[in-house]
């Protein structure tokens, strides 16, 4: 069956002549049928071939036992099987066998598949080091390289040579010696330093070279490394928009139009070359060659119409979504870029001693491959790469430990391109060109040299946990370079070292010429340790880097010199782990010239530091931290942290907290001020990690390591002063400063993925859910208003009682919600709590979560001191800042609080249930030892129920400051199922500047379901606010309220509530506007629903749903709060809806009447509200012109929700369901007009489809009646309100994809409460109680089928009746004629014979 559950084929080469074991697999190889097929927009088929697939050994004891004393285990080329395959549509009536057939095939012709290549490979050892002196100490190295088996000494067989006459391939057997040299003169280790040996190669670099017969199928190669070129430029410039992001860089929108730009053409140089390779002419192009080609093409063509339709970014609001769209593009091209049929072979490159292969190293063919154009030519083609062997009985710590480490330049290409091997070697060299170009010899003398010495400027570094048991690391940085080998000093337990360490090598002979050698600098290899106790170094990771290269002819100045300090990510066969600052130059010096201080035995201890020019330049910062306490500490060793201390460690520099007494009663820190003065980098770039511990004081004074986060980079902490003078200027001294006023103003316009352009979603202007919802009720009652300006708010209240807080909530349901609040509303001084971890970090959720041992809240601030211009400045509240700038933090004192949590409902609940496909969800809300359980009030059958809940508990900070709300689902037969929660840390919220513990509405209100239901007016809010802020009282003036040198106008309308207070107004108008006061001005959180995700966490990652619910929270003083809003939403109300049919007119006819062919219609309505209870009128037959007449009723029952206007309908989906489903509908009428036909199907001839909370006004005659009563902004009647309508409605239908009008019906809806209903009942159709009179309809309305005599009354008669007088008459006129012709002859012989 395609799709295929699985995706993988195996084809495996098996040995039974292996000594040792049976069966053993000589080689595998794997093909993924996603690969090989597709299933989307261009789908096809799994279809391979004909192609050669080349197999290559495990090198796995899993494969075989024996691995090590036989040839077939080692990883090696093991040869090439010519491979086709092709997937038919089997019958599914078949009957299918569980075996394997195997039929004979025609032998194969090579030749009618493709011609071959002479291919060259090229390799050239430049410098061998690092070698494991345990292993290799003392023993002479040799290296081979290889083409597949060609050029491999131990499997001395070839692959095809060049066609010969009859077209037949020959073979190259063991007996016929090659003509290259494929492995390197054995040469004994030598070392400098006895930490790592090297190959002492001097002037005389060994050359190996390789050339075999391949087929030619370079088309693959060069459209791999076409999309790989694509997707690395991709990755790269995504990697450095990354880094601009984390700084916030103005310059990022730029940096992605640049990207993105250069995307497109790079995308459309690689279509035009697709478009210009004709596959058809190429050999050994196959029907999978073909569909690739058709897949890529259409990959990149979809990533340039995306590109165009999202268009450049204007600035940085959309810079996040540009991202992820980027990120897709470079998901395609990853998805694409492999070729599953292989062109060439793998080349290895063995590392030998004596006869045994001990390491080894392998390159896929596509990445040495040369090709004239470079962005199809493989990415190592021509280059001097760093390689390191591993061990081929090793794979788990190939990257850990490495055999060596080797430069080698590699060139694959064919014979033909053989000059361009040649100039890509590196110059400097003396050879004999006389010689053929394809030959080389076995050494490259270098005549030319430089001496050159290397200076590592070691910086800082930054790790990750999980090193040591307890998390932290003694780091050091080895660095190797040409056989030499330094170390830094060993930094004890931090995860932040500041080694500020220069590494000067000694001077080191460098063969090549000078110019080439600074364009292509010699690599240098850097390695991170970390020392445990006993000495031994664990390794940590790798990193290769560029020296900064220097000739003697150049002076030593900006721009390339002094080098600039970059962050070096190390790599482990784990991933990214850590990353140390550093540069490093390579300064060419004479023969007798020193570059720096000599370097001996006896000064090899010498630690030298950073050069000033290349040390970053530093200047006086304070370290200002907030210690407000810990939460949720878990025990260590089994027993419980009682008395945490935390430390802070910044650039060397450690801030600690005091000693908690007792966090179990108490876990806030009485003294929680500390600030010290650190020197920190100017620049953003060279910005230090931030590294917090916890500890747990013990007896006797011992310290308890409990666990450590590392912040990489304190831009995130960097804050701004502020002078003196600027202060007054912008608060007090400017008297003509004015605010302008934004009416629509959203401080934090919510993000959208919509295939739209960037420019379209700035030109959008976000409002609030709650605006939305008083503009709607002023047009609901504009007539009851003026009108007022579009912009404008007015201030009342609704005097329609019959609103609720559901009303409210379903009006601005449609608009664009707050974010969920636990990203948009900042936390504790605007950070978020820090996450302590204890041990590894493993990436894994759930074991992260174990290795949490609990969270410390603070704040932290990093500011310049003093002020570079040496002025006084003033902190956010207009304190002095020499006492620092986080002086608006509250007292740690323990605080009661009431919390309010209102659950709206939840949205796409995960099901539990499998026989339903639904769940039976409840509450489970969680606030310290306060729980509240809502088992017995669980909704059946419903993955969107409705709550309407309100939780009231009383809380103690900091004790209770975790709020947990779970969903469950209810099982009667077993215990009830998780299916997600969500968790809040309101402490955070209640003590945020943001004021998020009661949101401030758009407008105020004193009475009604708008009414204000904080507890502190507007006015005591403001003055709060500007007491808080040592802001003078604000001064209401007529049309303005001024604070300081501070105005907000204020142009809003008052109306219909004579007991508003507009400075309560007014006061609310700045208050909505506080983010635009200078300096301490922010953004306050207003009014909202949030969204909440719920996770479970047997499902980590997973989301399993939404909760949509706010929290409101007061704290416990004398002022008492507000009565809590009502949320629960009101029961459905239960309608007959009696729909009586009058008539129709302009119906169209379709039908032809069989004896006179006129044109009629045998018209009949159907109707309903929910399809399962359709109901139908009579038949109105052989209408002539279109008129219907009916006086027809139909009787619909429906539950009716008043405040979401929707339908309620309850019903059981399957004979096991134990209650009834609730589903909401639109509540619409649907009626739908059809010509009746006895033999065939009936005509649809039209629809109509009316809203009963909106329906059309309708018209009072049929003349008017019009597809203009149907358009969306005409005049609408609420059936609810109205109770009664009667008009003419049109009948619509499409045509030629437009709506025409299908005739129109005249039609009356009465709306009856069921309890007046029941009291009161009517009949369907005509019949009683309340029966309806008979339609008076034409003589001609009648079925011919069913009233044969009637239609020849009515139809023949009508039609026909003088030319049937007048066919009768000539019948008889003939009958009379007959008779006298049939008598004559007997009459006439009478009247002879005279009888």
């Amino acid at each position: 069956m395609f799709p295929p559950l699985c995706h993988r084929v195996r084809i495996a080469i098996k040995d039974k002549g292996c000594s040792g074991c049976r069966n053993s697999v000589v080689a595998y190889h794997i093909l993924n049928l996603k690969k090989i097929s597709s299933f989307g927009e261009y789908a096809f088929l799994p279809t391979f071939g004909p192609t050669f697939v080349h197999f290559y050994g495990s090198g796995s004891t899993r494969e075989c036992d024996c691995i090590g004393k036989c040839v077939a285990t080692l990883p090696a080329h093991r040869g090439r099987v010519l491979l086709a395959l092709k997937t038919e549509i089997d019958d599914p009536e078949a009957p299918s066998t569980p075996f394997v057939e195997v039929e004979p095939c025609i032998p194969v012709i090579e030749r009618s598949f493709w011609e071959t290549e002479e291919y060259l490979l090229v390799g050239i050892v430049f410098d061998v080091s690092m070698i494991d002196r345990g292993k290799y100490s003392r023993k002479k190295i040799s290296f081979e390289i290889s083409l597949g088996n060609a050029g491999n000494k131990m499997l001395s067989y070839s692959q095809c040579v060049e066609s010969s006459g009859d077209g037949l391939l020959e073979r190259v057997t063991a007996e016929k010696s090659p003509d290259f040299e494929s492995t390197t003169v054995p040469t004994a280790t030598a070392t400098m330093d006895r930490k790592y040996d090297y190959l002492p190669y001097a002037e005389k670099k060994p050359c190996m070279y390789v050339k075999s017969w391949w087929p030619n199928l370079e088309w693959r190669i060069f459209n791999r490394n076409g999309l790989a070129s694509i997707a690395r430029f991709l990755r790269k410039k995504l990697g450095s928009m990354e880094k601009l992001m984390i700084v916030q860089q103005s310059i990022t929108y730029k940096y992605y139009n640049d990207m993105i730009n250069e995307l497109c053409h790079r995308c459309k140089r690689y279509l035009k070359m697709l478009d210009g390779c004709k596959l058809d002419e190429m050999g050994g192009t196959t029907k999978l060659d073909k569909h690739r080609f058709n897949v890529c093409h259409m990959a990149v063509e979809d990533i340039l119409q995306a590109i165009k339709i999202n268009g450049t970014l204007p600035d940085n609001n959309y810079v996040r979504i540009a991202m992820i769209h980027a990120h897709k593009y470079l998901r395609s091209l990853e998805d694409i870029m492999e070729d599953p049929q292989d062109a060439l072979p793998d080349v290895y490159i063995w590392m030998i001693t004596g006869s045994k292969r001990v390491a080894y190293t392998k390159l896929p063919a596509f990445l040495l491959t040369y090709q004239e154009n470079e962005e199809f030519r493989g990415k190592y083609s021509g280059e001097r790469i760093s390689l390191f062997f591993k061990d081929p009985l090793d794979d788990t710590r190939a990257m850990d430990r490495s055999a060596c480490s080797a430069e080698i330049f590699i060139w694959l290409g064919t014979t033909k391109h053989v000059n361009a091997c040649w100039s890509m070697i590196p110059p400097g060299y003396e050879v004999d060109h006389d010689a053929e170009l394809d030959a080389f010899p076995s050494t490259l003398e270098f005549t030319k040299s430089a001496t050159f010495q290397l200076r590592a400027h070691i910086f800082q570094g930054r790790f990750d946990p999980g090193m040591d048991s307890s998390g932290l690391s003694d780091p050091l940085i080895r660095v190797i370079f040409n056989g030499h080998t330094l170390a830094t000093r060993v930094i004890r337990e931090t995860l932040a070292p500041l080694w500020d360490q220069t590494l000067i090598f000694k001077p080191i002979i460098v063969y090549g010429v000078r110019e080439h050698i600074k364009m292509y600098p010699p690599k240098v290899i850097m390695e991170a340790f970390d020392e445990d106790l006993c000495g031994s170094l664990e390794f940590n990771g790798r990193c290769i880097a560029t020296p900064v290269v220097k000739l003697n002819t150049e002076t030593y100045s900006p721009p390339e010199f002094p080098p600039q300090l970059k962050w070096f990510l190390f790599h482990n066969q784990k991933g990214e782990n850590g990353a140390a600052l550093a540069a490093f130059e390579l300064i060419e010096t004479g023969e007798d010239d020193i570059a720096d201080v000599p370097i001996n035995e006896s000064t090899d201890s010498r630690i030298y530091n950073l050069p000033d020019d290349i040390r970053p330049v530093m200047s006086s910062h304070r370290l200002e931290v907030i210690f407000w306490g810990v939460r949720a500490l878990k025990k260590v060793h089994y027993i419980t942290a009682n008395n945490p201390i935390i430390s802070v460690e910044c650039n060397g520099h450690l801030v600690k907290s005091e000693i908690m007494r007792n966090c179990k009663s108490f876990s806030n820190f009485e003294e929680s001020h500390m600030m010290i003065d650190i020197d920190l980098p100017e620049q953003d770039i060279y910005y230090p990690s931030l590294t917090i511990k916890a500890y747990d004081s013990r007896s006797f004074g011992c310290l308890t390591y409990l666990g450590v986060t590392i912040i990489p980079t304190i831009y995130g902490f960097i804050g701004q002063l502020v002078s003196e003078d600027e202060y007054f200027e912008k608060i007090i001294d400017n008297d003509e400063s004015h605010l302008p006023l934004s009416n629509d103003f959203d401080p934090d316009p919510p993000e959208t993925e919509r295939l739209i352009s960037y420019k379209q979603m700035t030109s959008k202007q976000g409002t609030s859910r709650f605006a939305a919802f008083v503009g709607g009720m002023k047009n609901i009652f504009k007539w009851k208003r003026k009108k007022h300006s579009k912009d404008d708010i007015v201030y009342g209240t609704d005097e329609d009682e019959s609103y609720d807080w559901w009303s409210k909530y379903y009006a601005s349901v449609q608009e664009e919600r707050n974010a969920e609040m636990g990203q948009t509303a900042k936390y504790l001084y605007d950070k978020k709590p820090i996450a302590t971890f204890k041990g590894k970090v493993t990436g894994n959720v759930v074991e992260d979560d174990k290795n949490k041992v609990g969270i410390f809240k603070g704040h932290i601030a990093i500011y310049r001191w003093p002020h570079p211009s040496g002025t006084a400045c003033r902190t956010r509240i207009g304190n002095d800042a020499a006492l620092g700038i986080c002086d608006d933090y509250p007292s740690p004192e323990p605080l009661k609080v009431l919390v309010r949590i209102y659950v709206i409902r939840g949205i796409n609940l995960h099901p539990r249930d499998p026989l339903t496909g639904k769940s039976d969800p409840y509450l489970r809300v969680q606030l310290g030892k306060t729980i509240f359980d809502e088992k017995k009030m669980y909704i059946a059958n419903e993955l969107n129920p409705i709550f309407g809940k309100v939780f009231e508990i009383d809380a103690m900070f900091p004790k209770d400051y975790l709020l947990t709300i779970q969903v469950w689902d209810y099982d009667a037969t077993s215990s009830d199922d998780l299916i997600g929660e969500t968790k809040i840390d309101i402490e955070n919220r209640y003590y945020s500047r943001h004021r998020p513990h009661c949101g401030i509405s758009r407008v105020y209100t004193v009475d009604g379901y708008n009414a204000w239901r904080d507890r502190e007016s507007p006015i005591d809010i403001l003055n709060y606010l500007c007491t808080k802020n040592n802001l003078p009282y604000p001064e209401f003036l007529e049309t303005e309220v001024k604070i300081g040198s501070q105005r907000f106008p204020f142009t809003c309308k008052i109306e219909g509530n004579a007991n508003l207070d507009s400075k309560e107004c007014m006061a609310l108008n700045v208050l909505h506007h506080w983010h635009e006061f200078p300096i301490c001005g922010t953004t306050l959180v207003p009014e909202h629903v949030e969204q909440r995700p719920l996770f479970n966490s047997s499902m980590p990652g997973l989301e399993q749903g939404k909760l949509e619910l706010w929290i409101d929270m007061f704290g416990v003083s004398d002022l008492p709060p507000r009565p809590a809003i009502d949320i629960k939403p009101k029961p459905p109300e239960d309608y007959e809806l009696r729909v009586i049919v009058w008539n129709t007119e302009d119906i169209p006819l379709v039908d032809n009447q069989f004896l006179t062919g006129e044109k009629c219609s045998d018209i009949y309505v159907k109707g309903w509200l929910t399809y399962d209870d359709h109901q139908k009128t009579d038949v109105h037959y052989n209408s002539l012109t279109g008129e219907g007449n009916f006086n027809w009723r139909f009787v619909f029952r429906l539950t009716y929700l008043k405040a979401e206007q929707m339908m309620l309908v309850k019903k059981k989906l399957s004979v096991f369901a134990k209650d009834a489903t609730a589903q909401r509908f639109p509540c619409r009428l649907n009626l739908q007009v059809w010509d009746n036909d006895h033999f065939s199907p009936d005509d649809f001839l039209g629809s109509l489809t009316i809203d009963l909370p909106k329906i059309p006004k309708g018209s009072t005659n049929s003349k008017n009646c019009t597809l203009k009563l149907m358009e969306p902004d005409a005049p609408t009647i609420n059936l609810f309100k109205a109770m009664r309508i009667k008009a003419w409605w049109p009948f619509v239908r499409l045509e030629n994809e437009k709506h025409v009008q299908a005739g129109k019906v005249e039609m009356e809806l009465i709306l009856v409460p069921i309890e007046e209903a029941d009291e009161n009942p009517v009949g369907l159709g005509r019949h009683p109680p309340e029966p309806m009179a008979p339609p008076n309809r034409p003589d001609t309305s009648f079925s011919w089928f069913r009233n044969p005599w009637k239609a020849c009354r009515f139809i023949v008669c009508r039609y026909y009746k003088w030319k049937i007088i007048f066919a009768l008459c000539m019948m008889l006129l003939t009958v009379l004629i007959g008779c006298g012709i049939y008598a004559f002859p007997g009459y006439f012989v009478k009247r002879i014979l005279g009888a």
